[in-house]
């Protein structure tokens, strides 16, 4: 589990247990548990000795929560069915093992409890949980956000330019994901609390970061 590694060259690595960036020099040492990167923070020579993961060496803490640095699936220890996460989004561990978003609530999080004796409420989802819940459920329907936003610039530059004229208009795909920001955020303008304009607003926010970063490559 736990693998000594050098670096071959400077950079930074994020920590798979605190999501922190920290700089290695070249020849630097460091600590992976499966493969994955873990700062001198999150682990001690008593956790690497055991062959414990990282999360062990808060023990008493039983609850903690994860930045998921890869999209992908997890498998509930609690229920047992698979759960899709993607990157940036928040996921709860009981003792070190996944947990779905139905099998805990915040009642038995801040117990400490595990996840079979709750008998409370589930987790209400926030905007940017269900925004980013969504954006994973289109990616199946439409393809990546970038491809899709780009047919959408280009639906929209065909149709401006042969009723308008003029100098030419190219939407690129960030540009549609901002202008649908601003459309949403119209509608909140005539009514502040809608929650479905918020939510979406939240899902082409991480829309538009996924495209910048993919234009940006």
């Amino acid at each position: 589990m736990w693998k000594r590694q050098v670096k071959t060259y400077g950079g930074y690595l994020l920590c798979m247990k605190c999501s922190k960036d920290i700089h290695l020099k070249k020849y630097d040492s460091y600590w992976t548990s499966d493969n994955s990167f873990v700062c001198p923070d999150c682990c001690d020579q008593k956790t690497i000795d055991a062959g414990l993961p990282p999360w062990k060496k808060e023990e008493s803490k039983m609850w903690i929560t994860e930045t998921c640095i890869a999209s992908g699936h997890r498998t509930c220890q609690e229920c047992g069915a698979e759960f899709s996460v993607i990157i940036g989004s928040i996921m709860w561990r009981y003792k070190g093992h996944p947990v779905c978003p139905d099998c805990c609530s915040q009642e038995i999080i801040d117990a400490n409890l595990p996840p079979s004796e709750d008998a409370g409420t589930k987790i209400s989802s926030s905007p940017l949980e269900k925004a980013l819940a969504t954006v994973r459920d289109h990616m199946g329907d439409y393809g990546s956000p970038t491809r899709n936003h780009r047919r959408i610039g280009g639906l929209w530059s065909a149709y401006i330019n042969n009723v308008r004229g003029g100098v030419p208009i190219d939407f690129k795909p960030h540009e549609v994901a901002m202008m649908m920001i601003l459309v949403k955020i119209a509608r909140l303008m005539e009514t502040p609390n809608h929650e479905d304009s918020i939510v979406d607003i939240a899902g082409y926010a991480e829309v538009y970061h996924q495209i910048v970063n993919e234009e940006s490559k």
